[in-house]
C-alpha cells in the first residue's frame, strides 16, 4: 500500500479547518438586516446575502426556524444531489426568509436595513 504524500498530510488539517472557519468568518462579516414586528415587538436579525448556516447545516436551519416549506426543499434537494444542492439553495434561503418575515408584518428598524432591502427589490423605496 502506498503512503500518502507528506505535503498532503501536512496540509490536510488546514484544509479541514478552512471549511469550518471560512464560512464562520464570512458569516460574521456579512451585512445583516434588522427587522421588527410593530405589534409583537419581536426583533429578528437576518444575514443579508449567502446563508452559510444553510450550507453547513442544510435542512436543519429551516426546521429550527419553523420554515417547513424550505425544510422539505432542502431535504429533497439534499437527497437528490448528495448535499451539493445546499451550495445553490444557500444563495436563495436568506432572501426567501426576509420576504416571508416582511409578509408577516416585520419592518426594517434602521435606514441601513431599509436600503439593503430596497437594493435587492425586497421592498419598495417609498415604504
Amino acid at each position: 500500500m502506498e503512503s500518502l504524500n507528506p505535503l498532503f498530510v501536512a496540509l490536510l488539517p488546514l484544509l479541514v479547518m478552512s471549511f469550518i472557519l471560512l464560512p464562520l468568518i464570512f458569516h460574521f462579516r456579512q451585512q445583516k438586516v434588522v427587522l421588527q414586528h410593530p405589534s409583537l415587538k419581536k426583533t429578528k436579525v437576518v444575514p443579508f446575502l449567502y446563508s452559510w448556516t444553510g450550507l453547513i447545516f442544510g435542512a436543519f436551519v429551516p426546521l429550527l426556524r419553523n420554515d417547513i416549506k424550505w425544510f422539505f426543499i432542502y431535504f429533497i434537494v439534499f437527497i437528490l444531489t448528495s448535499g451539493l444542492g445546499n451550495i445553490v439553495l444557500s444563495f436563495f434561503y436568506n432572501k426567501s426568509s426576509l420576504t416571508a418575515l416582511i409578509e408577516k408584518g416585520y419592518v426594517p428598524v434602521d435606514d441601513n436595513s431599509k436600503q439593503l432591502l430596497v437594493s435587492k427589490n425586497i421592498i419598495k423605496a417609498i415604504e
